[in-house]
């Protein structure tokens, strides 16, 4: 419990006061929404997703798409059994709870995420189109 404790306070920046509050307009939702647990990952929503299992994404519409996390995990898209290459990746604005956000270029379909190289049970996360 200690250990999930000082992670969390690892990923707090020190230097701000209000993490989250100044974020980007495409970012919004990550502070404002509240996080939905489950295995589907709704795109546009925060979701409270689990590390240990695949999750399943359905695109509508071809586009690229970032996948942002709260904690450094390894993130992996696939489409019937094929690993999609990621596009860009980098961190979360200054100032913001965000670790991670890697962007994917998809097409309509339903695609599997999967989270790994973390010892967090859960992340928050966050699917929006670019």
């Amino acid at each position: 419990m200690l250990s999930l404790l000082l992670s969390a306070l690892a990923l707090q920046p020190t230097d701000c006061p209000s993490p989250d509050v100044n974020l980007p307009p495409a970012l919004m939702p990550w502070e404002h929404n509240v996080a939905v647990p489950g295995t589907a990952l709704a795109r546009g929503q925060v979701n409270d997703a689990p590390t240990s299992r695949p999750l399943t994404l359905e695109i509508m519409e071809a586009g690229t798409y970032a996948i942002a996390l709260a904690i450094g995990a390894w993130i992996e898209v696939a489409r019937d059994g094929q690993r999609v290459r990621s596009a860009a990746h980098g961190h979360g604005p200054p100032c913001s709870t965000i670790r991670k956000i890697v962007d994917f270029r998809l097409e309509p379909g339903a695609y599997t995420v999967t989270l790994s190289r973390t010892d967090q049970p859960s992340t928050r996360l966050f699917v929006l189109r670019r």
